[in-house]
């Protein structure tokens, strides 16, 4: 709608409902840059997106007031993740179909088989790299109940984590114990849900992960001993 796409991974363009709020050339700072390389971006342009068919309602998020208010476009190099976490896909057999036609529904549902199929042979694979890394990491992190530092630094972990797999992770603040963690997978589901609690401390001192760090041996994981 006005100026360019971002070019470098410190360029960004801005939603069309954002312009007069922000402008060309200005830099803006992000406060939360969970999975982004960057936090500071210039304003390089103004689009649109047919993701939005509403421009009043862009969707929740789990920071700041709870309702995005717009969305920006940058480069892949801009992200720290290492991995995607949607996708658009389309299909050249079905752009003479009527969406709403038996036909196009029979092909799609053929589709989705097909696609489930395939990214299920690489589930386990991946389910035991995520779980070894994740596991690798916090028995490295100091987590010493007496010590808040390191127990926020074990939250931080595991939000990242949960985050960059698609759950919405929201850190509660507590005036008289070490902060909490609460996270939610399919919140909206209609069966009864099922709730995974654990806590955070251990006996060692700050430091120990570093003295003794764990190990891996072949299928076994060793903690500091």
């Amino acid at each position: 709608m006005a100026g360019r796409l971002a070019k470098t991974d410190t360029e960004i363009a801005l939603n069309n409902t954002l312009k007069g709020t922000y402008h060309l050339g200005e830099t803006i700072t992000l406060q939360d840059g969970t999975g982004l390389a960057k936090t500071k971006f210039k304003v390089v342009g103004f689009v649109k997106s047919a993701e939005f068919i509403n421009h009043n309602d862009f969707g929740q998020t789990s920071v700041g007031t709870g309702q995005l208010s717009g969305f920006g476009v940058t480069t892949k190099r801009a992200f720290s993740l290492t991995e995607y976490n949607l996708a658009r896909i389309s299909y050249r057999d079905t752009a003479k179909l009527n969406a709403y036609s038996n036909a196009y529904t029979k092909l799609m549902n053929k589709r989705q088989a097909t696609l489930l199929k395939d990214l299920n042979q690489h589930r386990a694979a991946k389910y035991q790299a995520a779980k070894a890394s994740l596991s690798t990491a916090l028995i490295n992190q100091d987590t010493n109940a007496l010590d808040a530092a390191s127990v926020d630094a074990t939250l931080a972990l595991v939000e990242d984590f949960l985050t960059s797999h698609g759950l919405t992770a929201v850190r509660e603040q507590s005036t008289t114990a070490n902060h909490v963690l609460v996270a939610d997978l399919n919140e909206t589901a209609p069966s009864a849900p099922l709730i995974l609690l654990g806590h955070l401390d251990t006996v060692f001192s700050v430091g120990t992960a570093k003295q003794r760090p764990g190990v891996i041996d072949g299928e076994r994981l060793t903690d500091p001993v």
